[in-house]
């Protein structure tokens, strides 16, 4: 596909509002900080990667012509969100064994979910498949907190995110249904 064509999703036009609502999370608050003060993740540089997913998938619809490149800046952004998750998560003695190693798990599925195969339309609906479980993922643990009074912005992320993850998959299976007639023509 590099220098080739693919046809735009039929859900486009959601799935365009979706990774635009989990981009725009950046900029809401998330959480409560130091005196219950709203969090902004704009302001902290380790929140930025599952809204930059969001951007990444928006700008795979609007160029497709720099696709290639964009899927690779999406796996490079989904193993930095896996790998940070894992690094922090593991050293935690007061969260349970499972839950320090749910990263590295979910990472390892969303990475074979994601492939390293060629360009396609399927690979695209698969990345942006993996880019949309990350994010989801990531706004379900911060929003998870009990003492968050003003997470607003996780929650408009987990729901832009989950958004996503329903239009990645019915690309996926307009991709597959594609791929499957044309290996069946003569």
């Amino acid at each position: 596909m590099s220098g080739g064509t693919w046809t735009q999703p039929r859900t486009r036009w959601p799935m365009t509002a979706s990774a635009a609502l989990v981009f725009a999370a950046l900029f809401l608050p998330a959480g409560d900080g130091c005196n219950a003060s709203p969090l902004v993740p704009v302001s902290h540089g380790a929140a930025y990667p599952p809204h930059l997913l969001g951007a990444l998938v928006l700008a795979i619809l609007f160029a497709p012509r720099a696709a290639e490149g964009i899927v690779y800046a999406i796996r490079l952004l989904v193993w930095l969100v896996i790998g940070v998750a894992t690094v922090v998560m593991l050293p935690l003695q007061h969260t349970p064994l499972h839950l320090r190693g749910a990263p590295l798990v979910l990472g390892t599925g969303i990475i074979a979910i994601v492939g390293l195969g060629s360009l396609s339309a399927l690979t695209l609906s698969r990345t942006v498949l993996g880019a949309a479980l990350t994010a989801l993922a990531w706004f379900i643990v911060q929003s998870a907190d009990p003492g968050t009074s003003s997470a607003f912005g996780a929650y408009l992320g987990a729901a832009g995110a989950a958004g996503l993850l329903a239009c990645a998959l019915a690309w996926c299976r307009d991709a597959l249904r594609t791929r499957a007639e044309q290996l069946a023509k003569p």
